[in-house]
């Protein structure tokens, strides 16, 4: 081989290895473009992750007081459950003295009538122990 042939395969090798380091290049170039975007991509998904965070922590905490006001609510409700009962009751009970208070006044009436000596003779088997007020 003469010398100018050397020169031409030394000059082709060294413009392959210079091919072979610009791509090399390129793709360490662009290795470094994607590692960059990737933290970028990573410190917005941080941000994101902390405001969620934070949105979640104001939820459990307004959650908190609207179970302690759902707590006191109930304490309320079954409170007021009990004063019902109460006055269902006081009404019943009044209406009973009302009743009797009625059969009381309807048996005087009844007596005054003079129906209470026709009662007496025909209900008792001894009318002679017919009460002094009805005789």
């Amino acid at each position: 081989m003469s010398k100018a042939e050397d020169q031409d395969l030394q000059n082709k090798l060294f413009s392959e290895i210079y091919d072979v380091q610009d791509e090399n290049m390129n793709i360490v170039n662009g290795l470094i473009n994607k590692a960059d975007k990737t933290q970028e991509l990573g410190g917005e998904i941080s941000e994101k992750l902390k405001k969620q965070k934070e949105q979640l922590d104001i939820v459990s905490v307004e959650l908190d007081d609207l179970g302690g006001q759902i707590k006191r609510a109930k304490k309320e409700v079954t409170s007021f459950m009990k004063g019902i009962a109460t006055d269902k009751m006081l009404i019943v009970c009044i209406c009973l003295v009302i009743c009797f208070i009625s059969l009381a006044v309807a048996l005087i009436i009844i007596c005054k009538a003079g129906m209470c000596r026709l009662i007496c003779d025909n209900v008792l088997p001894d009318p002679s122990k017919c009460p002094e007020i009805i005789k």
